[in-house]
């Protein structure tokens, strides 16, 4: 009688089966146990492998498995995968004689996705998505949570030299705010020809105002401070974390309320802002102050009429502030900053005020009076002169920069 023949199919087949089913089942509760059951802010926990422990092997096999560590299978193998989450996770391999049967038993190990912390720390259950971030819509890693940026008011105007509050806040797409502080990072820029000041000097040079604080979180109160100098200036909040960021802000650093002098050859004539000097915009005054400087000039036209109208040069630039006329943003022009002086030609060039009318127009200027607020303002007319000259001692014969420095509301700004 024949001895019956061992059929390699039979014998290992129904194993493996059974190895993988065991695990899959192993597996497969393990899993669903950790899942945690859709809290806000968590992840499910990964299950991977650490190690293996070899359980049998024997050379009657018809199947080789090769896992991490254990011998690699020999030639004529054609690989076949398991696919993940199998007791083998390297895959299979149906090779030529002789066969050798191995498989293995897996440590399972729990773990969290990047950008979360697990509980426990050590084979966690719960995987809850750190600070600053959330899970995906898959609901399976954590990503970087999106706030939404405002930065208000989205304009302003201010007057030189004074300060503005902005506010920078960041809300959740629900509209709450953030659980953690979230970083916000605040900057200004200048407009370098913005306020009349056109130098074609570099950005670098010209004087901005300044934010404060430049950096915070969530919910940022912004204090801008100006210069002297009028401009437009540009605040932009940026926050990384931010699904609309940068947002800026415009603040126009300005005297409001200076009309440009128009040109009236009968009462007077504009000078200055010739293309060789660094202001080409430079006859700014209030309506008050116009409406003086008009009276002024009537009057001088009217007693005089036989000298040359009024020739007026600077007053205030079209948005008033410091009027650096030498155009390098330093030392000013007096006043000129608030639409109510202007210079007068009084040195030895056609148009000027004579010398011998000095007196009289002085007198002039202070009889020209107005009604504001329920109370009366002279004008006043003082004579300037290049530095270091004294016009007290002798009137500064002889110096081209010799003018009237009129002022218009009885203030000399």
């Amino acid at each position: 009688m024949d001895a019956p023949t061992f059929n390699a199919t039979r014998f290992v087949r129904p194993a493996l089966l059974s190895v993988i089913f065991y695990f899959f089942v192993v597996v497969n509760s393990s899993m669903m146990m950790v899942n945690p059951a859709h809290a806000t802010g968590n992840v499910p926990v990964s299950i991977s492998c650490s190690s293996y422990t070899l359980v049998n092997s024997q050379s009657r096999g018809e199947v080789v498995f090769s896992v991490p560590g254990f011998p690699t299978p020999g030639a004529a193998c054609a690989y076949e995968n398991f696919g993940l989450g199998s007791s083998f996770p390297n895959g299979s391999y149906s090779c030529a004689s002789p066969y050798t049967f191995w498989w293995a038993v897996c440590a399972a190990v729990n773990s969290c996705p990047a950008n979360s912390t697990g509980t426990p720390a050590i084979n966690p259950t719960i995987c809850t998505c750190d600070s600053g971030f959330k899970p995906d819509a898959a609901g399976t890693s954590c990503v970087s949570e999106q706030y939404t940026l405002t930065l208000t008011p989205e304009s302003a105007t201010i007057e030189p030299g004074k300060t503005y509050t902005f506010t920078a806040t960041l809300t959740n797409q629900d509209g709450t705010p953030p659980a953690q502080p979230v970083p916000v990072s605040v900057k200004v820029d200048v407009d370098p020809t913005s306020g009349g000041h056109d130098h074609g000097e570099a950005y670098a040079t010209r004087p901005k105002g300044s934010v404060s604080p430049a950096s915070g979180n969530t919910a940022l109160s912004i204090t801008f401070t100006a210069t002297e100098v009028s401009g437009t200036h540009k605040i932009t909040a940026t926050c990384d974390q931010c699904s609309n960021s940068p947002k800026t802000a415009t603040v126009d650093v300005k005297v409001d309320g200076l009309h440009q002098i128009t040109d009236d050859p009968s009462l007077y004539v504009l000078i200055g802002g010739e293309p060789d000097k660094k202001h080409h915009d430079n006859h700014y005054l209030t309506d008050d102050a116009k409406s003086q400087l008009v009276v002024l000039a009537i009057n001088y036209h009217f007693l005089y009429p036989n000298e040359l109208v009024l020739h007026l040069n600077d007053a205030s630039l079209v948005w008033g502030g410091k009027f650096d006329i030498n155009g390098n943003w330093v030392g000013d022009h007096g006043a000129h900053r608030r639409g109510t002086v202007i210079d007068v030609r009084a040195n030895t060039a056609s148009g000027n005020i004579p010398e011998r009318l000095f007196t009289d127009f002085e007198k002039l200027a202070d009889g020209t009076q107005k009604n504001l607020a329920g109370s009366s303002v002279s004008a006043n007319a003082e004579l300037h002169c290049s530095s270091g000259r004294d016009p007290s001692a002798d009137n500064c014969v002889g110096d081209d920069n010799r003018h009237y420095h009129v002022i218009l509301l009885g203030v000399d700004q």
